[in-house]
């Protein structure tokens, strides 16, 4: 599969669950700092696998983002955003969090 087809299709996936995220109980687990200073959480009751990858939800300070971690290649695709890997401990944290 393309890597373009493939990050349209987490997107749309995406886009599904997170028109349903906000009647969820949310669990914030504190991280750490990015390498932007910001504080990052991770939801802990929103981590479940996917086909692709490991979906979770993640905030950078006030900001919620919906996202899908690929542990085999320690990346992660961050919906409106792209595909990202670790700049800092806190995200290879969140990383090593999401895909334990």
């Amino acid at each position: 599969m393309k890597i373009k087809s493939a990050f349209t299709a987490v997107a749309a996936s995406l886009a599904t669950f997170a028109a349903a995220a906000p009647s969820l109980a949310v669990s914030w687990v504190y991280i750490g700092q990015a390498s932007t200073g910001e504080a990052i959480n991770v939801d802990s009751d929103s981590i479940y696998e996917r086909e692709e990858g490991i979906g979770f939800t993640y905030s950078l300070n006030d900001e919620v983002i919906t996202a899908v971690a690929y542990c085999s290649s320690n990346q992660w695709y961050a919906e409106g955003y792209g595909v990202y890997s670790p700049q800092s401990q806190a995200t290879q944290d969140m990383l090593s969090y999401v895909c334990q």
